[in-house]
């Protein structure tokens, strides 16, 4: 209790700008990913289509693992949801623990699984596959290719978030040549 009392004095003291900095970035953060939950599993699908002629089996093979790994995305967001609306709530320590039975849940655990592994290995089976297509600059298939790394094992082997933050920067960065590939391609159909 004497915890969550100075948090609320800490909270308070605080200056105008801090606080709306702290909402501002943390329902940015929400909309993000209320977006991306929909479109993220699309973007395997246009990274595969892309390689697709060249290198049909590897980029079938990451579409699926991306596509299935990243569906579960909208159950993780809202796993992050409930907690931020518990954290403001102020509930105790109960709530908390039906959270950490609800992960411990076989099939919870399983859609964690799938997530981590299926996205990420999506992007190091596409980002080889756009290599052997050579229809995006190689440097942007690499980014692909290595961002898993920071992503997963560096981001959560040393706690540092700013890794995964790094790693998704990549394969946004990765993932702009794709798209003027995409749209080029488009225009040549026509």
């Amino acid at each position: 209790m004497v915890l969550s009392h100075q948090s609320n004095q800490q909270r308070t003291a605080d200056p105008a700008y801090r606080k709306f900095h702290h909402v501002f970035f943390l329902q940015l953060f929400f909309v993000v990913a209320f977006i991306s939950a929909y479109i993220y599993p699309l973007s395997y699908i246009g990274l595969g289509r892309l390689a697709m002629k060249r290198s049909p089996w590897l980029s079938s093979i990451g579409i699926a693992l991306g596509f299935i790994g990243s569906v579960v995305w909208s159950l993780l967001m809202g796993e992050s949801c409930w907690v931020n609306a518990a954290a403001h709530l102020h509930v105790d320590a109960q709530f908390f623990m039906l959270g950490k039975a609800y992960v411990a849940n076989w099939a919870v655990f399983a859609m964690h699984g799938g997530w981590i592994i299926g996205h990420l290995l999506g992007y190091v089976l596409l980002g080889i596959a756009l290599l052997r297509a050579r229809v995006i600059p190689r440097w942007a298939a690499w980014l692909l290719v290595v961002s898993p790394v920071l992503m997963g094992p560096l981001a959560y082997g040393t706690g540092l978030g700013l890794l995964q933050v790094l790693g998704y920067g990549m394969v946004f960065v990765g993932s702009i040549p794709a798209a003027v590939a995409m749209l080029k391609w488009r225009k040549e159909d026509k």
